[in-house]
């Protein structure tokens, strides 16, 4: 490989680099639009208890992951996605 390829696969690479980038804060923020800050009063009400463990709870689960890690976070209660 050529100096001069090297170079335009290097600028190549810092172009999607920079695409990913652009892309991963578009997703956290619309993760982060989707889940419930304070003040939010129901971040202070408490969830009810699991009762049944079925589809819709592993729906649920999964959104929440997925929410959570686009948001880049650590974690997440089922109020600050409106589940009470």
């Amino acid at each position: 490989m050529s100096e001069t390829d090297e170079v335009r696969t290097s600028e190549l690479d810092a172009e999607r680099q920079a695409e990913l980038d652009a892309e991963r804060q578009a997703r956290r923020r619309i993760a982060l639009a989707q889940i419930r800050q304070y003040p939010d009063p129901v971040l202070r009400m408490r969830a009810h208890e699991v009762e049944k463990f079925d589809d819709e709870l592993e729906a649920l689960a999964e959104r929440m992951t997925r929410l959570m890690g686009e948001a880049a976070g650590v974690g997440l209660a089922a109020n600050q996605v409106g589940v009470l």
